[in-house]
């Protein structure tokens, strides 16, 4: 009873950790294009309870993205999960607000309620990790070891700051997976109930993750082979499943007239899976640019650590390497391959606990491994941490503007959607001088010390093009990526709850801190 009573403990003081750790190094303004339409469908829902657009409210999007559905309004391609766990948000700060007022403290307000969003859900990721490394039968200590090196030395850091689908979709296909475990080590049918649940709901999020489904089936049959784990997969999983499959059914159906048809046939989506698989797997693995393990270095311990984690957990090892290999092989495939424009490679989030996880034997083993080993082990986590920082601090969408401005120039281009995306696809994520981490640590430099910002590009080492005249450029100043820093240093609102609340966010956060530490401390010396 104690020790469950203390590991609900530590559970709750993760939680509210990295939910405050997340929200205080949080954004300062939403980003254009997916982000914004999602969020722009989640607004409507909560205004009308209407999933369609009437033709003037979308006379500025993409083409790509809207189809006029049976109704005569207008709908996104994009899926409803996203916009389903933002809602809750807008109606809290509804609540608090009221309905919406054309004032910047109400836009600001609402921002940070929607950046709560992200927040939370990537707490709860490092949540999952934390109990899953429980369920394998790693440490106590090797469990928060791995959830502080997922939560901090992942992409997981950086896209907390992001209303992006994968987001949602990585903690949903995680908590699928983690249910799918405890099914089996405990014979509850509700955790397979829980699994259908969170697996369905990541097909609604990204119709993508539906690979992930028969992975999980085989894996159930494969550890409880019985007549009983039959039957409960049909009811208990199966039907969870299968009402998300209908709701996703009958999305597609009042948008394209076929609850079979989901939206990304049309436009430059019909180019489909049409890039040649090794430029694909070169490019998300192996490239400059877009290299997963570029984005998240401690993957590499994770990659070396694999065999020793089969050993001990071979079923489990197994589906997990299934879910890296279908996510890699299918987004290689596709046409916009690198997931642009966002740090590292968006469409490989969901693989990253998975790397992780396999770090556990490496951990649990530290005391038995050499000096020279433990330094170079330290060296790639610290080398991973550093990486997350230079995602955390600048605005993604920076460095790739001003990259456009020189590759436009070879090109004659203003960067047009789409040929700016196929020059990123084929050049750009291959030039070690233009990759976003090159280019993020360049701005970082300028945000600690201002100078002329045209001084020292990183595409200088190819050839010395100048910047043309951006806003950023004059100024020589790159703002924070942080939503303290949106707002005017003196202002009411400033004064009044910006700063008293990226106070208290980062107080809780080293408060909540100290309590895992304390709590480790004690463990331990309970131990000795």
């Amino acid at each position: 009873m104690k020790i469950w009573r203390r590991s609900n403990s530590i559970q709750l003081s993760l939680l509210f950790f990295f939910v405050s750790f997340y929200f205080f190094t949080n954004a300062g303004w939403y980003l254009p294009g997916d982000e914004l339409t999602m969020l722009k469908v989640a607004k409507k829902m909560v205004s009308t309870s209407y999933l369609g657009f009437r033709l003037e409210e979308t006379s500025s999007e993409a083409e790509d993205d809207l189809v006029k559905g049976r109704s005569g309004l207008y709908y996104y391609k994009y899926g409803l999960g996203q916009s389903l766990v933002e809602s809750p948000f807008l109606l809290l700060h509804q609540t608090f607000f009221g309905w919406s007022k054309p004032d910047f403290d109400y836009s600001m307000s609402e921002l940070l309620f929607v950046l709560l969003c992200p927040s939370l859900v990537s707490a709860v990721g490092c949540i999952l990790i934390f109990n899953l490394s429980n369920l394998l039968g790693f440490s106590r200590k090797t469990s928060l070891g791995l959830a502080f090196v997922y939560g901090l030395g992942t992409m997981a850091w950086p896209y907390s700051k992001s209303l992006l689908s994968e987001t949602t979709l990585n903690v949903a296909v995680l908590g699928g997976v983690y249910a799918a475990i405890s099914y089996c080590e405990t014979a509850s049918r509700r955790w397979l109930a829980l699994s259908g649940m969170f697996l369905g709901f990541s097909f609604i999020t990204k119709n993508v993750s539906a690979v992930v489904i028969p992975l999980v089936i085989t894996y159930l049959l494969a550890r409880v082979p019985t007549r009983r784990t039959l039957g409960d997969l049909i009811g208990w999983f199966g039907i969870p499943l299968l009402l998300f499959f209908g709701v996703q059914g009958y999305y597609n159906d009042i948008r394209y007239d076929s609850a079979l048809e989901f939206g990304y046939g049309f436009g430059w989506d019909h180019l489909g899976f049409s890039t040649p698989l090794s430029v694909g797997l070169w490019g998300l693995l192996l490239s400059p640019g877009k290299s997963f393990f570029l984005y998240s270095p401690v993957a590499l311990l994770g990659l070396f650590s694999f065999p020793r984690f089969l050993e001990g957990r071979k079923k489990e090892g197994l589906m997990f390497l299934g879910i890296v290999l279908v996510f890699v092989l299918i987004h290689a495939r596709w046409w916009a391959w690198s997931g642009d424009r966002a740090w590292g490679p968006r469409f490989l989030l969901p693989i990253t606990p998975y790397f992780v996880l396999f770090l556990g034997g490496l951990i649990n083993t530290w005391r038995k491994r050499s000096a020279f080993h433990q330094k170079i082990c330290l060296l790639v986590v610290g080398a991973s941490l550093f990486v997350q920082l230079l995602g955390v601090a600048v605005d993604p969408h920076l460095f790739p503007k001003h990259r456009m401005q020189w590759v436009g120039n070879l090109v004659k281009s203003d960067g047009d959607f789409p040929l700016s995306l196929f020059l990123d696809l084929s050049y750009v994520h291959f030039n070690p001088e233009l990759s976003h981490i090159m280019g993020n640590y360049w701005l970082l430099k300028h945000m600690l010390f201002p100078y002329d910002l045209r001084s020292d590009p990183p595409w200088k080492m190819v050839e010395n093009f100048e910047l043309t005249n951006s806003r950023p450029a004059q100024e020589d100043k790159v703002v924070p990526f942080w939503w303290p820093v949106s707002f005017p240093l003196i202002s009411s609102p400033s004064w009044k709850w910006v700063f008293p609340l990226a106070a208290f966010s980062l107080l809780m956060a080293v408060f909540w801190g100290l309590r895992i530490w304390a709590a480790n401390c004690k463990e331990r010396g309970t131990r000795l």
